[in-house]
């Protein structure tokens, strides 16, 4: 039997605990690998993960083969509490449940269990440490955790009240009688106590980015999507415009037509969306968190571009390329303008290379829009704008490795699909990678 302090004390990434409530739909808009993943009961059955904790033999009993097939690891009390004994342990042990259970016992085998003693319990494993259980799995959970010195734990799924994400609506919510309002109660009195903190990813603020793309570049886009959720803890959505409706009518002058088929799209942002959204190419890769973006003042601004872009070559047809607009003041829209563009009171290249429609502040560092330039440990983003190397398509870009790192890594994490990779190589969108 495994002491549940070694398992927590050889975790080498930020945790992340998942629970059923509401912000449980955000898993989507976050990269689960970067963290520990620990799912609290029914989350089990619909996310591999790298341990779940579960504290009511029930679900033990309902959720055998999630547990044996999404999660590496069970985290249980040696006495779990049974719904049939009012919610509190008997005198039967895990291992006693084992002998009901073959798979429960099959993952004892495998060394796959890590127990403790709970606090509710009258009896203990002397060969077990102690841990207070509280109200739910995940206030007792972070009290143990937070106990054995972990100062930051992220979370999804830790709230709601008595309400479930609509994953779990064949589940009734607060069965034991508690509310996940009070869990957080908890929660909070155990951050001053011990001084570790909560993060629930759902209170902070969604990067929301728009990429200028074709079906063809689906593969540098995923890859830009997995660096952009690599670097921060925000909830992300990255979302190609070619999938919305971006529809318009063409400038009555040939020359003042888009010249590829996204060159106009980015000025649907502010109405597809609220807030603040970022504008991005698909040639592009991130190593830093665009959160701390989120921050920036507009001053007034419809948004905001790199600085000091003037050392790079042709920097003037990339400007852009990077940009964060202050959608809910945004007064322009593409219809004004193609008007302006008939009127002829803005060219072409006064709209795309000058944004001359618009007031923008160039205010972040030229770091975050590098044109083929990579700075070890200042580059925040890499813009790959030599269509002739671009590495997805050809090799011999002095920075290719990069990009294919990220690649390699989003495939053996599974956000990317191996099979949509090849299905790309053989039909001439990227290169075939072996």
């Amino acid at each position: 039997m495994n002491r549940l302090e070694k398992l927590i004390n050889e975790i080498d990434r930020p945790t992340l605990f998942i629970g059923k409530g509401p912000s449980y739909n955000l898993k989507s808009k976050i990269l689960l690998s970067k963290y520990y993943t620990v799912c609290l009961n029914h989350a089990v059955r619909d996310i591999k993960c790298d341990a779940v904790s579960i504290i009511d033999i029930d679900v033990v009993r309902k959720h055998q083969e999630d547990i044996y097939n999404n999660a590496d690891s069970l985290i249980i009390p040696y006495y779990p509490h049974d719904p049939e004994n009012g919610f509190k342990p008997t005198d039967k042990t895990i291992e006693n449940y084992a002998d009901e259970m073959p798979f429960l016992k099959k993952l004892l085998n495998e060394d796959r269990v890590y127990s403790y003693n709970a606090s509710s319990s009258t009896k203990i494993n002397g060969d077990l440490a102690n841990f207070n259980v509280h109200i739910n799995n995940g206030d007792s959970l972070f009290g143990i955790f937070s106990k054995l010195g972990v100062k930051s734990i992220y979370s999804i799924g830790l709230d709601g009240g008595t309400i479930y994400s609509s994953s779990f609506k064949d589940l009734t919510p607060g069965e034991n009688g508690q509310t996940f309002d009070k869990s957080l109660d908890m929660i909070s009195e155990m951050q001053e106590h011990y001084g570790s903190e909560l993060i629930k990813i759902g209170d902070l603020e969604e990067v929301k980015v728009f990429v200028g793309s074709t079906p063809s570049e689906d593969i540098p886009t995923l890859v830009l999507d997995y660096s952009i959720k690599k670097h921060t803890h925000h909830p992300c959505s990255i979302v190609p415009l070619h999938t919305l409706p971006t529809e318009h009518r063409m400038p009555i002058d040939v020359q003042s037509r888009p010249r590829t088929p996204f060159s106009f799209k980015r000025f649907f942002i502010p109405q597809l969306t609220t807030g603040r959204a970022f504008y991005m190419d698909s040639d592009m890769i991130v190593f830093d968190d665009m959160g701390k973006l989120l921050e920036s003042n507009f001053d007034g601004a419809d948004g905001i571009c790199c600085k000091n872009m003037d050392k790079f070559n042709n920097w003037q047809t990339s400007n852009y390329a990077f940009l964060l607009l202050d959608c809910d003041n945004v007064e322009w829209s593409i219809d004004s303008i193609i008007d302006q563009l008939d009127a002829g009171d803005l060219t072409y290249e006064q709209l795309m290379f000058e944004f001359k429609h618009a007031k923008i502040k160039p205010d972040f560092e030229y770091t975050w829009n590098s044109l083929d330039l990579y700075e070890k440990d200042k580059t925040k983003l890499l813009h790959y704008t030599d269509m002739n190397k671009q590495p997805w398509k050809h090799p011999n870009h002095p920075h290719e490795n990069l990009w294919l790192g990220l690649l390699k890594e989003a495939v053996q994490c599974g956000y990317i699909d191996k099979k949509l990779v090849i299905d790309h190589g053989n039909t001439g969108n990227i290169r075939q990678f072996r």
